[in-house]
């Protein structure tokens, strides 16, 4: 009772508070709502206002010092403000700026409140902002709602503003008025509601004692029960608990009281609870449950409680009470038996219970399928029965021996009942259970494990004969760097010597490696970065001193996704690096060719001009002999010029060769006489010939520069000093030398070496020995040119070059030429006799300037008259004007507009007679010597002497 009052006493103050707020949101809501007519009313006088000016005019504007709206003068002027006044009341204010020009406002002296300014923040609105203020505002000591718009110039400027506005007592009357009377209402009703309370509360207190006496009593009789007891109301709060109920909700029983299960439990539990009080309410019967409950600790536990309706004095239904005892040990328990039984039942694996004669006293399904027998079945058989390796006598020792030693794992065959022999596992256990001895045999179908296993040990000797017969390398170690595995690979590949390998330890397999390394520093620095990284994967080369190198990839060595230790392979890589060096040598020749190339075709230009000029010169009789002296000091040095840039050429295979059947060894014997110049005095020279000559198909010019070169750099390696061996001879390349070497195509070749006992050249040098413009010399001695060009002269020749060296040795170039069949040819002879023009016309087409004249100077000279063309279409142009007269054509390949084979074939297409001659400085034009030839065509190839030049136009003109 003492609960209910107080919810009454609540009650009372919650309403008291509710009337309270209620009188406030009615009183604001009223002044909300005055506030809003207002603002609306100031809008539309506003808009008045705005309409009685426009009637005025359509622009304002301040001339002389006033505002005006059209011809309308607004400064002074009262009359508009007073109009707004006499239509709706109010006040009205024209501003010129921030100041009042015009108004109804009267101030306390009976005057017109003009001459004042606009101040507060309908000043910042209009002034700063250029907006519209709605607001409120005290003139002259007066509330009003007021609202102001700006006045904009022609230029959009606000220039003024105007105002209407009302005092808020004329708004907010009826709100003054009501909100006395309403406040006045409230407190009365107040009062009323306090002075109800403390009669309730008075009430409460008298009833309250009378229910705690009998509370008294209930609570005496509810903790004589040791289990959980309760009384709850109609509505389900507790009336009263036992002090063991309190305990298992972790509360005082005066807490629990007037609380009901939402209050105390868990929704879910509490939501049950409810339910089970309604139906014992409903039936009026009493009811058994087995119901959850939140212990102390947060665990779940059972309980089983009995509830009963409580009935009033005249049979009604006013509550429950409960009794509820603990029952989770009993629940679990028989939750573990049930459990154990499922377990038992349903398990994988056999399960049997056998007596000493062999007997089946239990078998769960899984026995039954493993044997092929029914449950009733089992039970008329005996273990020897279906156990291949049982009998009597055997399974007596059997269970002697488990007596002995309490348990057992054996393989043993089962036997099913059409015949076929089962691999099965069976653990047993010796137990006494009742005073009685028996066996719990677990029994295991290991079919498929058998199997398994077997194709285990097969691919398990497939992957060692696998590993065995890899050509790489394999090492694994676990974290702490123990050796697990490897093949037999691994230690021959490496250098590791067996008896380091037998220790296991890996710091000895290391120090091993690291006395054959070429820089066993950094090769220990990296190898600690990458063991120490095991989850990563790695590659490092390691470089022998003997020039082998082997790749070393690391990789995370992982089981069931955890990391383990490390997989290392070992791979060695000496021949892919050979060919690797090979490779960027060849790509380096063509991409210096695509240089020389482009130099060539212009500096064949100039070499061209330069010979033929000098050649004009020497023909002069009366040139002085010192002159002369000069001129073909000049003369060699442009040959020797143009050597080079044939050379270049070679070196980049851009360069046309002239190849004949060639004898090796007579091509060293004729260019023998030129090596004691080359080599000097101090070095010895040796020439060792093949018995047979080798018949080699070459460019005598090209090898003979090949020769020169390897011979100039041999007496460099010598420093002068030392033993010079030039050889000839043949061998047979096939797979095997390719494989071991790293080079070379098969085939039948005829071999050039050259020897020297000079310093050597170290490993890293070697990798970039053919690399143009390499050298290792002192500046000034050496253009790095010599090697690459005898590199690129020789591959022209579809043969390889190889170079064998060690530091302190000496060193040995080798020169494979595809081995040919035939008689060697002689040397080729030099220019014929000069042969005169027969007054014949050329048609001289050439883009280069001085070529031309020179070319047409020469013409001249020998008979011949001359049309020139400045490129291939003025070429085309020339010809469709003279072509008649035009007996040949001499023409540059490459020019601008038109190369030389387009305006050839638009020549050809005036006159199909014509004879050609194409020049050019270099071979890889668009139009190529070879496809000249093929079509019938003739070329001369840049720089050309005159003698040539004439010699080949005498050839051309003279075909019938």
């Amino acid at each position: 009772m003492q609960v209910r009052t107080r919810y009454l006493v609540i009650n009372l103050i919650v309403v008291a508070i509710a009337l309270t707020a209620a009188t406030a949101v009615f009183l604001t809501e009223l002044r909300t709502q005055a506030i809003l007519d207002a603002t609306h009313e100031q809008g539309e006088r506003l808009e008045a206002f705005k309409v009685l000016l426009h009637e005025k005019g359509d622009t304002f504007a301040i001339r002389d010092g006033k505002l005006w709206i059209g011809n309308y003068l607004l400064t002074g002027n009262n009359t508009l403000p007073d109009h707004i006044r006499d239509i709706f009341g109010g006040t009205a204010t024209i501003f010129q700026g921030d100041l009042r020009v015009a108004t109804n406002v009267i101030a306390a002296d009976g005057s017109r409140a003009t001459g004042t300014r606009l101040v507060g923040p309908a000043h910042d609105a209009i002034f700063k902002y250029g907006k519209e203020y709605r607001g409120e505002v005290t003139i002259l000591g007066v509330p009003y709602f007021a609202a102001y718009d700006p006045i904009r110039d022609s230029h959009g400027e606000v220039i003024g503003a105007i105002y209407v506005g009302v005092t808020k007592g004329e708004f907010l009357g009826l709100y003054d008025d009501l909100k006395g009377k309403v406040v006045v209402g409230c407190l009365i009703l107040n009062v009323f509601l306090i002075l109800f309370s403390l009669l309730a509360v008075q009430f409460g207190r008298q009833t309250t004692r009378a229910l705690e006496r009998r509370d008294q009593k209930m609570r005496a009789m509810l903790n004589v029960i040791p289990d959980l007891a309760w009384i709850k109301d109609e509505q389900g709060r507790f009336v009263a608990v036992n002090a063991a109920f309190a305990k298992a909700c972790s509360q005082t029983p005066e807490s629990v009281i007037g609380k009901n299960d939402l209050d105390i439990w868990p929704r879910e539990f509490a939501a049950a609870y409810r339910a089970d009080d309604l139906d014992v309410m409903q039936s009026g019967i009493s009811r058994q449950f087995e119901e959850q409950i939140a212990g102390p600790d947060g665990s779940t536990r059972w309980i089983e409680t009995i509830k009963t309706p409580v009935l009033n004095e005249h049979g009604k239904v006013v509550g429950t009470t409960g009794i509820a005892r603990d029952i989770t040990a009993r629940r679990l328990a028989d939750e573990e038996l049930r459990f154990t039984r499922y377990c038992v039942e349903y398990s994988r694996d056999g399960i049997g219970w056998i007596d000493e004669k062999g007997r089946f006293i239990y078998a769960n399904e899984s026995l039954c399928r493993v044997f092929g027998h029914t449950l009733d079945e089992m039970k008329e058989i005996n273990v020897f029965d279906v156990v291949q390796e049982y009998d009597p006598e055997k399974w007596a020792g059997r269970w002697a021996t488990l007596r002995e030693k309490g348990s057992l794992t054996a393989e043993l065959t089962a036997v099913s009942p059409d015949g076929r022999s089962i691999p099965i596992e069976v653990s047993s256990n010796y137990l006494v259970y009742n005073d009685r001895g028996l066996v719990c045999s677990f029994v295991r179908d290991i079919t498929e494990r058998t199997l398994f296993e077997e194709q285990n040990r097969e691919t398990l000797s497939l992957l060692s004969a696998t590993l065995e017969s890899i050509v790489d390398g394999i090492l694994v170690v676990d974290l702490q760097k123990r050796v697990i595995l490897y093949n037999r690979k691994y230690p021959l590949m490496v250098g590791i010597s067996q008896a380091v390998m037998e220790s296991g330890d890996y710091r000895a397999m290391v120090e091993a490696v690291l006395g054959q390394m070429k820089d066993p520093k950094t090769f220990d620095r990296r190898l600690s970065e990458m063991m120490g990284q095991p989850e990563q994967e790695w590659s490092l080369l390691m470089e022998y001193t003997d020039g082998r190198v082997i790749e070393r990839v690391s990789c995370p060595y992982l089981r069931d996704g955890r990391l383990v230790g490390t997989v290392i392979n070992f791979r060695d890589v000496t021949m892919q690096r050979k060919v690797e060096t090979h490779l960027r040598n060849a790509q380096k020749v063509e991409a210096l060719g695509t240089l020389t190339g482009g130099i060539a075709h212009d500096f064949n230009n100039r070499l061209t001009a330069i010979i033929g000029y000098g050649t004009l010169v020497g023909a002069d009789e009366g040139l002085a002999e010192q002159s002369r002296e000069y001129l073909d000091l000049l003369l060699t040095s442009a040959e020797r010029s143009a050597e080079l840039t044939k050379g270049l050429l070679a070196y980049s295979r851009k360069q046309d060769l002239n190849p004949v059947l060639l004898a090796l060894n007579t091509v060293v014997t004729q260019a023998e006489k030129f090596f004691p110049s080359i080599i000097g005095e101090n070095i010895e020279l040796s020439v060792e010939l093949s018995k047979q000559t080798p018949m080699i198909k070459a460019d005598r010019g090209q090898l003979e520069q090949v020769l020169f070169n390897l011979v100039g750099n041999a007496r460099d390696a010598m420093d002068g000093v030392g033993r010079l061996t030039i050889a000839t001879g043949s061998a047979s390349i096939d797979e095997r030398f390719i494989d071991e070497q790293g080079y070379g195509t098969e085939g039948e070749y005829a071999i050039l070496t050259v020897t020297d006992t000079g310093a050597g050249i170290d490993a890293s040098t070697l990798e970039r020995i053919f690399e143009p413009f390499f050298t290792t010399k002192e500046v000034g001695k050496g253009t790095g040119l010599g090697l690459s060009i005898a590199y690129g002269i020789v591959k022209q020749h579809e043969g390889f070059i190889n170079v064998v060296s060690q530091p302190g040795v000496g060193t040995t170039f080798w020169v494979y030429l595809p081995l040919v069949a035939g008689i060697a040819q002689d040397r080729n002879g030099g220019e014929g006799e000069v042969r005169n023009g027969k007054g014949e016309t050329v048609l001289l087409v050439e883009d280069d300037a001085e070529v031309r004249l020179m070319f047409r100077e020469v013409l001249l000279r020998h008979g011949y008259r001359v049309i020139e063309a400045v490129d291939g279409a003025d070429g085309v142009v020339k010809f469709h004007e003279r072509g008649a007269l035009v007996d040949v054509v001499m023409i540059d390949v490459i020019m601008p507009r038109k190369n030389g084979w387009e305006a050839y074939n638009e020549i050809k297409k005036l006159r199909g007679d014509v004879r050609a001659i194409f020049i050019s400085g270099y071979t890889d034009d668009i139009v190529t010597k070879a496809g000249l030839a093929d079509k019938g065509l003739h070329f001369l190839q840049k720089p050309v002497s005159p003698g040539k030049l004439l010699e080949k136009l005498r050839e051309v003109l003279d075909q019938s």
